[in-house]
């Protein structure tokens, strides 16, 4: 891959443009760029986003500046890290492992072993969508999408009442983006995932297994061997080995069926840090926003009803106003608050849509909030999704919350809550926010700024304010 230095070297010139035409454009000091097509000095980011927004470039050359240059600065693994971040985000992730399966269930023996990849997958599929299948407890790794898809697939058609499903510690460290985003897509349709402090394997040579009511099968990393046995002294004794697991266990996510108290819940978890620096990506227009007399107008009477509700409220969005490092809001989220009104923090016992006179006193509010908190827009044409997720750093923690799949997903967004305090996550997720807000994916700040501000010019014409 060619580094960014010669990339946009090669880019100036296949334009016909000349080094001083561009050093005019982005306000970069002409001998500096010179020094960075040499590929002897490093472009820091502001003036990256200079180039990229310049009019010089065509999207597919921005996009192509864009990997080379975050390449180069983060390196590839950690790159590809954010890449499955933004899949994950997208939805891509979710819709991956909801695809159909087309297995078809074969005869299986008491005792069996398996050495091709296509029968270790027929033979999981038919030993988990047995008719006699109730349980279903293993460390399968997300990693391998075959695997996860069968076992999601029999979840959602019923086969499994009692599943327990867990990873170890290191696992995590290692392969937490797809850990998050499945974990996620199996809360949000009732099942849990858990984390072991330890990387428990009940054997060295089968690192992998499931267990069912009639079944232990194990096999190996790569998924082209494994042992099947309905030994019931070996199925009880794998059984008692992951019940001790299960002690020590917990779940990285928390389902709340009640706005309020998922509102109380985040809270309680984000002000026991010992600062508020937000970083976050949003499908939704946030309650942040939201002033006293938009509160009081489509409070419904069962939330008034609570005492001292609406203060509680008007204290909690002046708390989330506090220190925003960054925050990317998509354009359909705004567009559809618009046409709406919808606010989806809140289901609709606790809250009408705000009135069209008022939608856009919530978007100057957004305006304001823009100068401190680097708002930016998602870019429709280059970024779009129709997940609703939201996504958030604060301090040394993680949250990304959702509400796909659930019995009413158009309630509100925030009912599941993924968290955590592992490091490398943490911090690669705030790299991809920056990624994002200089990626060409996003407009920019004084851009998001000039778009908010027409919406509400034309909401007050349209409606007067």
């Amino acid at each position: 891959m060619e580094t960014f230095g010669k990339l946009l070297k090669q880019y100036i010139f296949e334009q016909n443009y000349t080094i001083y035409q561009i050093a005019k454009e982005t306000g970069i000091d002409r001998s500096f760029l010179q020094g960075v097509l040499a590929e002897k000095r490093k472009l820091p980011s502001k003036r990256f986003n200079d180039v990229i927004n310049c009019k010089y470039f065509s999207a597919n050359q921005v996009s192509n500046l864009c990997t080379a240059y975050w390449t180069e600065r983060l390196g590839k693994e950690k790159f590809l890290k954010m890449l499955q971040i933004e899949q994950g985000l997208q939805g891509k992730i979710r819709q991956e492992i909801l695809k159909p399966i087309s297995y078809q269930a074969k005869s299986i023996s008491d005792e069996m072993f398996i050495s091709d990849r296509k029968n270790l997958l027929e033979t999981v599929f038919s030993a988990i969508n047995d008719s006699e299948n109730k349980i279903l407890y293993s460390n399968f790794d997300f990693e391998n999408t075959e695997i996860n898809q069968i076992v999601i697939n029999a979840c959602l058609n019923g086969k499994i009442k009692d599943f327990f499903h867990f990873i170890g510690q290191k696992s995590l460290s290692e392969n937490g983006i797809n850990f998050i985003f499945n974990t996620l897509c199996y809360a949000e349709n009732g099942f849990y995932t858990h984390i072991s402090p330890q990387d428990n394997v009940l054997t060295p040579i089968m690192p992998y297994f499931i267990l069912t009511d009639k079944f232990l099968l194990q096999y190996d990393k790569e998924c082209e061997n494994g042992f099947l046995t309905a030994s019931h002294s070996l199925r009880e004794y794998v059984y008692k080995c992951v019940s001790q697991i299960k002690e020590s266990c917990t779940s990285p996510v928390k389902i709340e069926p009640d706005a309020l108290k998922n509102q109380e819940y985040l809270k309680l978890l984000y002000s026991s840090q010992n600062y508020q620096i937000f970083s976050a990506f949003d499908t939704a227009v946030c309650a942040k926003c939201a002033t006293p007399q938009i509160i009081e107008a489509i409070a419904t009477p069962e939330i008034k009803s609570i005492p001292g509700i609406i203060s509680r409220l008007q204290h909690h969005f002046a708390f989330m106003q506090g220190n925003w490092e960054k925050h990317i809001l998509t354009y359909k989220s705004l567009t559809d608050f618009v046409k709406t009104g919808r606010i989806p923090n809140f289901p609709p016992e606790y809250a009408y849509p705000v009135p069209p006179h008022l939608c856009s006193q919530l978007i100057k509010q957004y305006i304001q909030l823009s100068a401190y908190e680097h708002l930016q827009l998602t870019s429709d044409e280059s970024f779009s999704t129709d997940y609703s997720i939201c996504a958030f750093t604060c301090g040394n923690i993680l949250f990304i919350t959702t509400c796909n799949s659930l019995d009413n997903p158009a309630e509100y967004q925030g009912r599941i809550t993924f968290t955590t305090e592992e490091k490398e996550i943490v911090d690669t997720f705030g790299d991809y926010f920056e990624y994002l807000s200089l990626s060409g994916k996003t407009f920019s700040a004084e851009t998001t700024k000039k778009l908010l501000t027409a919406i509400a010019e034309e909401l007050d014409a349209t409606y007067g304010n």
